[in-house]
């Protein structure tokens, strides 16, 4: 790949993190009177997608910290949107679990979502098969690499 075409994808894969970063931030009208973070609003989809799942297995899901998580379900808690439940095998791990409004908010993202979802997966019907695997274990390496790249950058403030 000549080294104009690679800076083209870098810009254009830079501009895609920091529009997707700007909008994990921004406040979304969900329901009446509910205004809840793009962040918040994927927190609460990936409860509901694996309900009784602990903190530390959602922030691997998410690609987040555990303190990230932690942070944002005691906001989700208190909104009384999540709730926990203990396992009786272990006091110290808490599995989590949307509560009724919660799953009323996930199905309003789920439906938020259904326009811009529908236009990507007919972007994608138009790939082959194969063109989607090395899609996804494209997207797959790019990330670990960043992970590795970063956590190289950052592994003498342990």
């Amino acid at each position: 790949m000549a080294p104009a075409d690679f800076n083209q994808l870098v810009e254009q894969f830079l501009k895609l993190n920091n529009t997707l970063a700007a909008i994990q931030k921004q406040p979304v009208n969900i329901a009446p009177g509910t205004q809840l973070s793009t962040s918040a609003l994927h927190l609460i989809a990936l409860i509901g997608q694996y309900p009784l799942t602990t903190v530390t297995e959602l922030a691997q899901k998410a690609g987040l910290t555990k303190g990230a998580v932690s942070q944002q379900v005691a906001k989700l808690i208190q909104a009384e949107l999540v709730q926990t439940t203990q396992v009786a095998t272990n006091k110290k791990n808490k599995l989590l679990k949307l509560t009724a409004a919660g799953q009323a908010i996930n199905r309003a993202h789920t439906q938020l979502h259904a326009p811009l979802y529908a236009s990507v997966q007919a972007m994608l019907d138009a790939f082959s098969p194969a063109q989607r695997q090395a899609l996804q274990q494209m997207i797959d390496q790019i990330t670990t690499s960043v992970i590795d790249y970063q956590h190289a950058l950052t592994k003498g403030d342990d």
